[in-house]
């Protein structure tokens, strides 16, 4: 059923097959563990990959408090950030508002970030594949 439902989502980009530029993670904004999670998720792909940094522009978004207790444990926040990948507070919708990201290919694993913009939804594990290869596989979902 869920299956049917991702498939069912539209490629809202000009062009359904372009490679994906930026990835906005979190929204709504992700838990300590979430970040964790993402953390780990990340640089296991990269090292599989013999990768040091994401090939696709990163922004993972959690709320001010939370993203400062995450910074409080350096190690794991270091490690993150070596990927390339960014730490921000704000809330992705608000860079749609302005349509700064009018025409780019953007993914996410936010169904509200899809729901109200032309952002691709991919769910979280097809989306670590993405953000560290660079690329959707083919049969990948919508």
């Amino acid at each position: 059923e869920l299956e049917d439902l991702l498939s069912s989502y539209p490629v809202p980009w000009p062009k359904a097959d372009a490679v994906p530029e930026k990835c906005f993670i979190g929204c709504p904004h992700l838990s300590l563990q979430q970040l964790h999670w993402w953390t780990k998720k990340i640089t296991g792909a990269l090292q599989k990959q013999n990768r040091n940094q994401l090939p696709v522009n990163t922004t993972i978004c959690a709320a001010p408090q939370v993203l400062a207790k995450f910074k409080e444990n350096n190690e794991a926040y270091e490690l993150l950030k070596s990927t390339g990948a960014r730490c921000s507070v704000g809330c992705p919708m608000q860079i749609f508002d302005n349509d700064l990201s009018a025409g780019e290919a953007i993914i996410t694993n936010s169904n509200k970030l899809r729901a109200y913009t032309t952002v691709r939804f991919f769910p979280d594990e097809e989306l670590v594949d993405i953000i560290t290869s660079g690329r959707i596989r083919e049969g990948a979902a919508r």
